[in-house]
């Protein structure tokens, strides 16, 4: 049966010069997910995978796989995470058969049972008709597919994509999706890339990483329960966003564009319900006037945007 895997990052920092890239970065994650990762370019994102492959160490703070620290143990802790970087780091002069071959033995496979282990891998990856075909032949999406059956070599527990589908075709995404879909049943896997529909389609939960920060941490299938309202109010910012951002039920608010002295804003409630009933009554009480309340669908583009453009934090 296997093992139940883990990720637990703590308080994690990492500088390069007089640039800090990652600030006190802290996550948890346990048993079979996949987790979206996502932020603007520079915020952190290759840096934290770049830890979690143990290519590089923090200068503070810990990553533990499997529970074990990849800063003490970084050997055996290395044979649990499978890393499918931007370019995909193949040797051209290699068939696929050569290649997987290769890193099956690199990986330290025992020999009674590698033949097995690269049997399931070509059929996993869908690689048979490619086997004797040099990598250096292969189009883009054949590259991706044997760069993640390279990634999955000695059956790690965790797998890091970074931009694993960018230029390929329609069809080559589709049958990448139906990949990743596959192995997030029975790995973690941490997926940084900047199409939120693939994230959406994929995760059951996303990381926002900004300036080096952890900005959001959610879940993307239950929502945690939170709403998002579009209210509009006969008054502008400094006034209406006090009173907003000191209602119990209000986890977040964001300033959309004033016009004309009627102010808009995007409210963030964990207790949806509630939200309405105390709006009315702060309103009432100072007398402003509502002039919509609007309850909102909230998309991964509207979360990802709100989060980057500041407001009250959760």
């Amino acid at each position: 049966m296997r093992k139940q895997v883990s990720i637990e990052c703590t308080g994690l920092y990492k500088s390069f010069g007089p640039k800090t890239a990652l600030r006190d970065v802290s996550f948890q994650a346990t048993g079979a997910q996949a987790i979206g990762l996502l932020g603007q370019n520079g915020a952190g994102k290759s840096t934290l995978l770049n830890i979690l492959a143990g290519i590089i160490l923090p200068d503070k703070g810990e990553a533990l796989i499997n529970g074990q620290s990849m800063t003490e143990a970084p050997v055996t802790t290395k044979e649990n995470v499978g890393y499918l970087s931007e370019t995909a780091p193949l040797y051209d002069e290699m068939t696929v058969k050569e290649y997987v071959r290769f890193l099956i033995a690199l990986n330290r496979v025992k020999k009674a049972d590698r033949q097995r282990h690269y049997d399931n891998l070509i059929d996993l990856c869908n690689l048979g008709d490619a086997q004797n075909r040099l990598c250096g032949n292969l189009s883009h999406g054949f590259r991706q597919r044997v760069a993640l059956c390279g990634a999955l070599c000695g059956k790690p527990d965790v797998l890091l994509l970074d931009e694993p589908t960018t230029g390929l075709d329609p069809s080559q995404l589709i049958d990448f999706r139906r990949l990743i879909d596959t192995l997030s049943q029975s790995h973690i896997i941490i997926l940084s890339s900047h199409t939120l529909s693939l994230i959406e389609s994929l995760c059951s939960r996303v990381i926002l990483l900004n300036e080096g920060h952890k900005v959001l941490d959610r879940s993307l299938k239950q929502n945690n329960g939170l709403r998002q309202y579009l209210v509009k109010l006969n008054t502008i910012d400094r006034v209406a966003l006090p009173i907003l951002r000191q209602l119990p039920s209000v986890k977040r608010v964001t300033t959309l564009p004033q016009e004309g002295g009627k102010g808009c804003w995007l409210v963030e409630s964990d207790m949806g319900d509630k939200f309405p009933h105390e709006l009315f009554a702060a309103l009432s009480a100072r007398h402003i006037a509502l002039l919509t309340l609007t309850p909102m669908r909230q998309s991964l583009e509207d979360v990802y945007l709100a989060h980057l453009a500041g407001g009250k934090q959760p």
